[in-house]
This record gives C-alpha cells, structure tokens and sequence, in this order.
C-alpha cells in the first residue's frame, strides 16, 4: 500500500480520540505511536523512514506480544504527568517512555487536525532532538543532529477537514541518559484569527508577524563542517501557504563578503554546495525568493574549529590595530561547543540556533577584522565589531571560566546617539550559562535602546559572585555605549523573572522599571515576607500572566503584585509556558517600558535588608548595619524643602547622597531621624553621614563635586570591603590541603567543607588547591587562602622550602590573625577560648593586602558537627558577612574589622 494512503487508513480507523480542532489554542497531546530501525529505507530526502507494517493495537491485543511486536504496532499514547516532571502540564510529549531504551530508531508519532474550514494556524515546535514533521504528507519541519532549532515557530494553512500530522524523533541509543525533558516534542497551535482578534494582538506585534510572512528558514545538515566536506541546506518558508516549491537564489560569502557559491533551487527541497577543499572558516549562506522576496541568512562554520581558532587568535594578537579583547573572546569561543556531537562542552545539553547563530556570527566577524581588514582602519574591539550584536564575555576572577552575555542594537544604530539600556534576564542554555534571545531581537527589529542579553535564573538569586558579575557587565556597557543612566530597565523571563526582581529588591535604583512575563518575586511560601517588596516602591512593574502556566501558579502571581505600589498586569490564556514567552517577549513591552520616565530623586524612600553589599536605594545609602543576624530597615521622606523625616532601625551609620536644586531643598534644612533633630548647611551637592548613637545623632557634611555626587549617587557595584568572610571566596582563593592522609580527620573534613561552600550558583567555581608541602611565600600572592587548624594538624612538621620553612609561612599567618593557638586552647582579641569551640576569622593577607585569609580553627568533633551546619547556610546566612565567627559554649559570637 502507498505511504500516504496507510496513514490516512489508520487515521481514519483509530477508536482513540487523537483528533483536535484547529479554531482553538491547543496542544497536540495523544498520538498514535510506533517504531521503525534506523536502516528503515526512506523515499526520498523529506520522506518518512516508515513502513506500512503495523496495525492499532487495542487493550487486549498487547498481550503475549513481545517487546519487538509491540513496537512495531501503532499503540495509543497520551502524555501525562507520568511523563515528566510532575509538575509540568501534560503537554510535552514523551513517547519513547514505552519503547525499549538503548537502541537506535525512528520512533513515529501520528494524530490529526480537524478544521472547520481553510485555516491558518501558528504552529509552535519545541524540539530538542533530531526531529522531522509532516503536515498531509508534506514536510514543514527539519532539525538533525548537527543542527538543532530551538522554539521554531512557523505557521501553515491547513484545508477544510482532517489534517494529518506526522512526526518523526530520532532516538539514538546516545540520549538513554538524558533528562526526559530533552527528549519531549512540545507542539502547539494558534489560530492566527485568535492572535490578531484576541487582546494578545497588544503583545504579539508587527514585527513578528513581519518574521513568518516575509521569512524563510534556511536549516543547515550541521553547524560545523570539516575540510572537505559538502555543506548541505534546507530552505522552507516561515509561512507555508502553499506546499508548491518556489524559486530561490541562495548565495554563499566567506569572511570577506566575497560570494563563493551561488545557484538557484527551490524551497522544500536538499540544496548542496560543493566548495574548495582548501576554503574554511565562516561562510555566510544566504537565501532569497525569486518572487515575493522573502529571504533568511544563516552562518556555518568548515574546518577545524579549535586549531583554525587558534590560529585566529594567533593572528589577532600580531596585529596592532586590535585589542587584547578579540583574540581572548576567540578563544573563549572556541572552548564552547563540543562540534563533533553539537553539545555544549563538557554537559549533554544540546546547542541550539539560539547560540549557533550569534557564535558563528562573531567568528565571521572577527575573521573579517583580522584577516581581510585594512589595518590602516580604527582600533578594533569586541565592542566597536558590529553594530549588529555582539557576544562578550567577562572574565571571572576566580578561574578560567567566565560569564557570556550577548548585545543587540536597534535599527538605525548611530554611536554617537545616547540610548536606553534594557536587561534581558534569560533562563539560559549550557546549563544556564549562555543567554539566548527572542527572535525580533536576535533580527534587531525594535528601537530606542540596546539589549544586554544575561543569563539570570531564579534559583541563582544567591549567587553573589555572579550577582557582582551582572552588575559589572551592566556597568561596562553603561561607559562603553555612553547609556544614559535614567533609562535602563528590565525584562524577566520565567524564573528570569523571579532574578530580575530580586536585583531589584537588593538594589532598587538601578533601574526605571521592570517587565515581567511569568514568573514573580521568591519568597518563602510558607512565611513570605512581604514587606521588601516595599524596596520597589519607586519602580514601575509591568507583567504579563498566563493563567494555565505550568510553572508558576497565577493567583499567586497576582495577590503579590497587588503589594507592588506601581504595578499593572495583562492576563491571557491558551497558551503553554514557554511558548508564552516565546510569544509575547515582544517589541510592544520594549515600546512600553521606553515610555516609563524614571524619578531620579523620588520623596519617599522605603529599603529593608539584611546584607551589607546591598545598602543603597537612591539617596539614602546604609553605611553600617549593627547586626547581621537582624534586617536593616529605614524609611525617610522629604517634607518640603527644609525637613527630611528618617526612621530607621538596625543602623548604626548612614548617609544621604542629596542635590539640593534638583530635590527642591533650600541650603538650610532639618533632619530629624528616630526623634533627633539637626540642623544642616548644605551645598549644591553634598553627602551627608549620620552617626547613631545611644545619646543622638551626629551628623556631618561633606561637599561634593556635581562629577563626584553623580558618580556615587550612580554607583551600584558590590563593595568587597563590605563582604566579610564571603570576599575570601570573592576572587582568585587556594584552598590549602593539610597533609593528614586520615579521611576522617578533622583537618581533611574541614578542607572539604570549606573548599566550596556556596550551594546556589551558576556554576561550580574552581579554587585553587595547594598541600601544606607544596606552601612557598610566592605561591601566595595574588590569592586568597583558606588555611586549617585542627588537633590532627597542630604542630605537624613542614619541611623547608627555598630557603623558607613552611611552618614560618604558618607562624605567619598565625601572627597576621591576631589569634594565639596553644595546647587545646585559642585566644582571640583577649579572650581565651577552650573545649569545645570552632572560629572562621578573616583578616587580609600578609602576602598581598588585596587579598584575604580564613582560618579556620576547629577544637573536636562536637565542634565540627556546628561548624558543619553553619557552613550549609552559607548561601542565606548574612553572618557570614562578619569578619570572624566564633562558636564556644554553645553560643557564637561575631566580629567586624573597622
């Protein structure tokens, strides 16, 4: 029997309800489901691998059937929470979960569309493995191995009647091991009547529109070519109203923009160039209609990606007109992607054209610059490279790794012109360390404002080494591209979202507002504490909520914007989670949040906190929190132009940052806090520092320049000093092993525990390892250090090094501390401590002044066991902003120089 012909007789015979209708938002959820091997012959290069073996297995029909014998059969399916993850909507579809595992094959999925009459739909793919799909037997969807796409969404005129839809995973005996959640075929549909009628034409805007009807999707084989080898392409329209082939021209460029191909083809169809084996690097293919002019590009690289990279970077540094900033982005870049497999390096995550396209991109690019550009031109930079986007990268201080964050540029970019700034909080591919971007951004299709493309997930939010990463890189930009400083603002996807406001929390005056789509504020759901939602009260919120989300429950979304003072909020439904995102991230909230003014110097400033690094909210700045085991919390308002009115708790100093035109203040003026009053002359710009005590307040006034004032009053950047024993770990640290061999000796547990103890990150943080035989004086520079002491280690004998003994590099560190450690006993700032006790004293290291010590001192194993759960707090615990912490007697106590 004809292909074509056996799928409709099984559709049109199948008891089980796989029919859905096509004038409604919906998944595609129930199928028909069966398997064919790999060595399965296909038609034709867009032709199913199926054969025409295999009837519908009804409920009893299963039994005494073999495994084999199952597979080979059409078997119902319906995704449900079995699934996957038990909180995800029955939407992700999960066949392979019955078929045998470890085995190569084609695992076929067959359901139907019924439309009324002709219709267009908005189809959303979300794919994350090898697939293909077919719409009436012909293909409108193609990803390989080589080449993932990630969230494609199309659209496709389906006739009057039932519409056959037929999809084909690949499953390859490799992805045995992977999360479930790679392994799903997400597909859902749209009226396209539903998007332009419904309220969600708001959101969903011209732009993207613009993509589908003037698109086409030109998908290549693989993303990396080796020498030699025929790069080979396919090329659809983005809307495909007629399954006709149509007449393209698609051309190839090298670095250059010199063309090294060209034919002329049809879309629908398998499009090989064959260029000369001597040709590599990155080749830009680009594809046009002949007729309606509809076109896509697209970047691949040939070659050897990390020695051809290499020698680029080589090549960069020998030439004078660039900057040490491209050949290390070169390398950064080519430490990246595994290209053999397509994953991110050293993880099983799939890359997608999410990263593919603005990494190969930037290769192009810098190719350009090194190779074929004059060097007569200007002095060339990762960021003067494009005008387009840009990928960058921030080195991190404590290791080789580093942070990507992407940059995108409006239409009718002009360098001299002074733009806004919106931060886009992403939730991240590479196990959340590579930002991705919403199409019409990746297409520079929006105006007004550069786009800072971040990687911010939810459940980082305690992560601050990356926290001080992120406000570095936004930092950069702002004095890179001239921002201007009242119109930089947020948008948070998902658990982006939930990242994006808790900056906000910590850092209020960063930015003129947020939007949100899904996603909300993380507090404890059992006790949530709703007063630091105040800390947001000068900020305007936008949020968009999909109410069936699947991740986040809306009532819940909704009571807590309710607490936010300038909040406003669109609710939708009929949509899945991440395609809500995907869909509604769009140019309209850009236009919106661009239209926010921001009040530079608002009248009322509300701000709680509990960590010292996050200590300014405007004007008011927290100089010294009095314990840091308690929230700090001042409130202060101007009261015309002669009182400021401050309550405040938990303070011991604070100052204000005021301009005295600008907030309408006369030179003299009252400020009164906690029932003290003083009077105060202030000039044009002044910092004001309050001291406060038992008997008042004292203040004093420091005149400032308008550059000055400006520079602090701006300032958001984490001040090390302020870190405490957390800014051991800030920076470069060597974490030094003790030499006791013993596995359960207290030293050897204590340098486990204390070798990495953050929990909430972004990623795992290497920090540097020595032995105490490996200890020499200038080992010890340019590092911090985590040094132990416990009864197995004390008095152990270090053999001498250079000329110094190693227990001289000890004795020194000991002197450095101000702790004396004898028999079973510690002294420490004149007080004696014995029994059971335990200390984690930080004080800067007599090696390098920049840097910093912990030692940490243990007395027995009833110590170890209340070092250990102090420790596991690490992340949430504001103590350890302190200087030392010293546990004895069952009481701790806490010290902060200065």
């Amino acid at each position: 029997m004809e292909l074509h012909g056996y799928i409709e007789e099984i559709i049109h015979r199948c008891p089980y309800k796989i029919t859905f209708l096509g004038n409604r938002p919906g998944f595609i959820n129930r199928w028909l489901v069966k398997s064919e091997p790999i060595s399965t012959p296909c038609n034709g290069d867009f032709e199913p691998c199926l054969s025409t073996y295999g009837r519908i297995l009804l409920k009893g029909d299963a039994e005494g059937l073999s495994q084999q014998e199952l597979e080979k059969n059409w078997r119902y399916y319906c995704c449900t929470r079995h699934d996957d993850y038990p909180y995800i909507e029955y939407s992700r579809n999960n066949p392979e979960q019955i078929f045998l595992k470890g085995e190569d094959k084609y695992i076929y999925s067959l359901s139907c569309i019924y439309c009324e009459d002709t219709a267009d739909l908005l189809i959303y793919a979300d794919v994350l493995i090898p697939a293909r799909i077919w719409i009436n037997g012909n293909i409108v969807f193609s990803i390989t191995q080589g080449y993932m796409i990630k969230q494609h969404v199309f659209a496709v005129r389906l006739k009057k009647g039932i519409n056959i839809v037929l999809i084909e995973k690949s499953m390859l005996a490799r992805y045995k091991n992977f999360n479930p959640d790679m392994l799903r075929v997400h597909l859902e549909i749209i009226p396209m009547q539903y998007l332009l009628k419904n309220k969600v034409h708001r959101f969903f805007d011209a732009n993207q529109l613009k993509l589908l009807d003037s698109g086409l999707r030109i998908t290549p084989d693989k993303a990396f070519y080796k020498c030699g080898e025929d790069i080979e392409i396919t090329v659809m329209p983005r809307y495909i109203r007629e399954m006709d082939r149509e007449a393209i021209t698609v051309q190839v460029f090298n670095a250059a923009y010199q063309k090294v191909a060209e034919c002329e083809e049809h879309t629908f169809k398998k499009i090989v160039f064959t260029l000369c084996p001597e040709m590599k690097g990155t080749f830009l293919i680009k594809a046009e209609s002949i007729k309606s002019g509809k076109k896509d590009e697209v970047y691949i690289f040939k070659g050897d990606f990390s020695s051809d990279l290499e020698e680029l970077a080589l090549k960069a540094e020998g030439r004078e007109d660039c900057d040490k900033s491209i050949p290390l982005s070169i390398r950064r870049i080519a430490s990246i992607p595994e290209v053999d497999t397509s994953f991110f390096k050293n993880t099983t995550e799939m890359m997608t054209d999410y990263f593919f396209e603005p990494l190969l991109e930037q290769v192009f690019l810098f190719e350009n610059a090194v190779i074929h550009s004059s060097p007569d031109c200007c002095k060339k930079d990762i960021f003067n490279i494009s005008h387009k986007r840009v990928m960058a990268f921030k080195s991190s201080e404590i290791d080789d790794g580093f942070t990507t964050y992407s940059l995108h540029f409006p239409q009718y970019y002009t360098p001299k012109k002074r733009y806004a700034l919106i931060v886009y909080f992403v939730y991240g591919a590479g196990y959340a360390t590579y930002p991705y971007m919403v199409e019409f951004i990746n297409k520079n299709m929006f105006e007004g404002a550069i786009v800072l493309g971040v990687c911010g997930r939810g459940g980082t939010n305690r992560d601050y080494i990356n926290e001080g990463d992120i406000l570095e890189i936004i930092r950069k930009v702002i004095e890179v591209y001239k921002i201007d400083r009242n119109k930089i603002f947020c948008v948070g996807g998902c658990t982006g979202n939930i990242r994006a406001i808790g900056m906000i929390i910590r850092k209020p005056d960063i930015f003129t507002a947020i939007a949100g789509v899904e996603g909300t504020v993380r507090l404890d759901i059992r006790k949530p504490e709703f007063e630091c939602l105040k800390n947001m009260d000068n900020i305007k919120m936008y949020q968009l909520n999909n109410i069936e989300d699947a991740i986040f429950n809306t009532a819940r979304v909704i009571n807590t914007l309710k607490r936010i003072r300038h909040s406003k909020s669109w609710n939708f439904s009929g949509f899945g989670h991440s395609q809500f995102d995907t869909m509604l991230n769009s140019g309209q909230l850009i236009k919106m949040l661009l239209g926010t003014n921001r009040e530079r110097y608002p009248k009322e400033i509300f701000f709680i906190t509990e960590e010292p690094i996050y200590n300014k909210s405007y004007w008011a700045r927290l100089d010294y929190i009095k314990s840091l085991g308690e929230k700090a919390r001042i409130e202060a308002k101007i009261s015309g132009a002669k009182l400021i009115q401050i309550s405040c708790r938990n303070i011991k100093r604070l100052a204000l940052l005021l301009a005295r035109e600008e907030m309408g203040l006369e030179r003299s003026i009252n400020i009164s806090i906690n029932g003290y009053s003083c009077n105060v002359c202030l000039a044009e710009y002044s910092e004001s520092s309050i001291t406060i005590g038992s008997a008042g307040a004292f203040i004093e006034v420091r005149e400032l320049t308008k550059e000055h004032f400006n520079k602090e009053y701006d300032c958001f950047q984490i001040n090390e000093r302020l870190l405490g024993i957390k800014r051991v770990y800030y920076g470069r640290c060597t974490v030094i092993k003790p030499c006791s061999q013993e596995r359960k000796s207290l030293s050897r547990r204590i340098f486990l525990l204390l070798k990495d103890p953050m929990r909430e990150k972004v990623r795992n943080y290497k920090y540097g390892i020595l032995t105490e035989d490996e200890l020499r004086p200038e080992s010890l520079k340019g590092t911090s250090l985590v040094y132990t002491i416990a009864p197995d280690t004390d008095g152990t004998s270090i053999g001498d090094t250079d000329g110094t003994s190693g227990k001289e590099i000890r004795e020194e560190l000991l002197k450095e501390s101000g702790v004396s450690v004898y028999g079973c006993c510690m002294e420490y700032r004149g007080k004696k401590y014995c029994g059971d006790y335990f200390a984690l004293i930080r004080y800067d290291s007599p090696f390098d002044p920049e840097k910093s010590v912990l030692l940490a001192i243990c007395s027995s194993g009833v110590a170890m066991a209340k070092m250990t759960e102090l420790i596991n707090s690490f992340d949430s615990s504001p103590v350890f902003y302190n200087d030392a912490i010293i546990y004895s007697e069952g009481a701790y106590e806490y010290f902060r120089h200065g």
